[in-house]
């Protein structure tokens, strides 16, 4: 009898939670988790895996035609790696412009209207000038508007954004949780710009904080190339001290920031973001390896706390590649960069790209497929529930670099287990080196630019003052 009454009153229990629930439905009380617990984020679902797409390089005049594929990741967040705006100007009113523009490109209106959550790193046109330093002008000027053009990116009211600006910078930090909440993935955005001090010398920016004349096109390149001077100093001062060069990226306060963030967390993965290149070994580009003293403290504390699930994410080259360890059999490092243009695109540059990518190659495990031009975007995805090959049963993110079709043209795992890398190791190896052959055939290149930029410049000024000469007369 027990049984059968029980079996009558299922659909009375039923119906009763049908009725309950439409009741509850009309007065506008919805079930879920209490203020607090875990939800499911937005594009997953209990079980799936999560993720975090991420792109650097973008020009707001230009055609941004990756938003659509970024959009159909369906990831929980999208994250600028750098460089999300460059100006056509130097001053703070170029930087304001062209946030702007960038904010109101009808392809990145769509991304903000969608609600996904919009996150960032800063490198140096995020402040409005190429290969900007602590020196550069009105600089916690240029810190509010890049930190406004984050908040202002989100449909999330400023008080539930990402804090981004510090006193002496902007970095944060944003935690990707499991869809049951037990385990995290911390991701680490630092800002290796606001505090980083002049290049050994002031070399590379001596043309820019002392207003050398040159023609707009001809300033990267020159840059480039005296970049490469600069490291051979370096490397030359290295060999006869056996010292590192002094010259700071992060400055104290994010120093202990960072420390703070690497003691005793549980996370599963730490995605350590950096505008500039890490671990590379090419000296022509902007890198941490032009102040070995600061890369040195970052592997010292990579060293002291071995955090789980280590990758670093940077941008700013205009190309993609895949960085090794020292026993180039793990990947430490995917550079993603150019969601509106490309390395080989560059005016003169460009040609030299191959060149220059193949020759510089000892940081990369294979020459023939862990690099990339065309535009390009990069997808993390988190998956919790592991049974990989490589990983076992232990969680896995897999990082991809993709093209303009949503295909994957690069791609590295990374466990959630203390990396076996031997971190100071790796930053020896890395130290930058005298190119004898590289540093004449550029110097050449250096001299010529700039000897064409003179005489450019010359006949400009003799033009504008033969014009002044003949309106005085007039």
């Amino acid at each position: 009898m027990l049984t059968q009454s029980a079996e009558l009153s299922s659909p009375v229990i039923l119906q009763m939670t049908l009725l309950l629930s439409l009741i509850l439905s009309v007065l506008g009380v919805r079930g879920g988790p209490a203020e607090g617990e875990n939800r499911v984020p937005r594009g997953s679902k209990r079980g799936e895996s999560q993720k975090i797409t991420f792109g650097s390089c973008n020009k707001p005049w230009k055609p941004q035609p990756l938003w659509e594929k970024i959009l159909a990741e369906e990831s929980q967040a999208f994250m600028w790696t750098g460089d999300a705006v460059y100006t056509n100007g130097s001053d703070i009113e170029d930087l304001e412009k062209a946030i702007t523009q960038q904010l109101n490109h009808p392809d990145y209106q769509t991304l903000i209207k969608s609600g996904i959550e919009i996150i960032g790193a800063v490198d140096d046109h995020d402040y409005g000038v190429n290969d900007a330093g602590k020196d550069v002008e009105k600089r916690s000027e240029r810190i509010k508007a890049y930190g406004e053009f984050l908040h202002r990116s989100n449909l999330k009211s400023r008080k539930d954004a990402v804090d981004y600006i510090k006193q002496d910078g902007l970095y944060s930090t944003y935690t990707l949780k499991e869809n049951n909440g037990e385990r995290t993935a911390k991701v680490i955005m630092l800002d290796s710009r606001t505090q980083r001090e002049p290049y050994m010398w002031h070399l590379p920016s001596f043309i820019m904080n002392h207003r050398i004349p040159v023609i707009f096109r001809f300033f990267g390149p020159i840059n480039t190339i005296l970049r490469l001077l600069s490291s051979s100093v370096q490397a030359l001062y290295q060999d006869l001290t056996g010292n590192d060069v002094a010259g700071e990226m992060l400055g104290e306060s994010q120093w202990g920031w960072l420390e703070d963030n690497l003691r005793d967390s549980d996370a599963s993965f730490h995605v350590i973001i950096s505008g500039v290149q890490v671990w590379t070994s090419n000296p022509l580009v902007e890198s941490w390896g032009h102040f070995p003293r600061s890369r040195k403290r970052l592997a010292a504390l990579l060293e002291k706390y071995k955090p789980k699930g280590v990758i670093f994410i940077s941008g700013d080259v205009h190309f993609a590649e895949l960085i090794s360890g020292v026993t180039l059999n793990e990947t430490v490092e995917l550079t993603c960069s150019g969601l509106t243009h490309y390395f080989f695109q560059q005016y003169l540059v460009g040609p030299l790209g191959e060149y220059v990518i193949s020759h510089y190659r000892t940081h990369r495990a294979k020459e023939e497929d862990v690099y990339t031009g065309g535009i390009n975007y990069g997808l993390l995805s988190f998956n919790w529930n592991g049974e990989d090959a490589i990983c076992g049963s232990e969680p896995v993110l897999n990082s991809y670099v993709k093209d303009h079709l949503g295909n994957a043209v690069l791609s590295t795992q990374t466990c959630a287990q203390p990396s076996a890398q031997d971190w100071l190791s790796l930053h020896n190896q890395r130290r930058l080196s005298i190119d004898p052959i590289s540093v004449a055939i550029f110097g050449v290149c250096a001299l010529l630019l700039m000897t064409i930029s003179a005489i450019a410049y010359y006949l400009c000024c003799c033009r504008r003052t033969e014009r002044k000469f003949k309106e005085k007369e007039n």
